[in-house]
């Protein structure tokens, strides 16, 4: 299946938790989903947010923007572009 990650249509999927109000306002778009794994296309406009997924392992792959991710032990991972 080909998807134009940049042109998918995606469906609104509300703002991040804890985030200031009108921001981290999140997309999707969900291409494959099972009882272990869900695949797709996730945005979400500039913001400040926490973000717990679980006991699962999260993989991103940056098409787009730029990211700074600071882990639970204050670990900053800047540089997404």
């Amino acid at each position: 299946m080909g998807v134009d990650v940049l042109g998918a249509e995606l469906a609104d999927a509300g703002q991040m938790p804890g985030a200031a109000p009108g921001t981290a306002l999140t997309a999707e778009l969900v291409l494959y989903e099972d009882e272990r794994t869900q695949t797709g296309i996730w945005e979400v406009t500039p913001g400040v947010f926490d973000a717990v997924h679980g006991r699962y392992t999260e993989f991103m792959h940056f098409v787009a923007g730029d990211a700074t991710i600071t882990g639970a032990d204050g670990q900053v991972r800047p540089g997404w572009r």
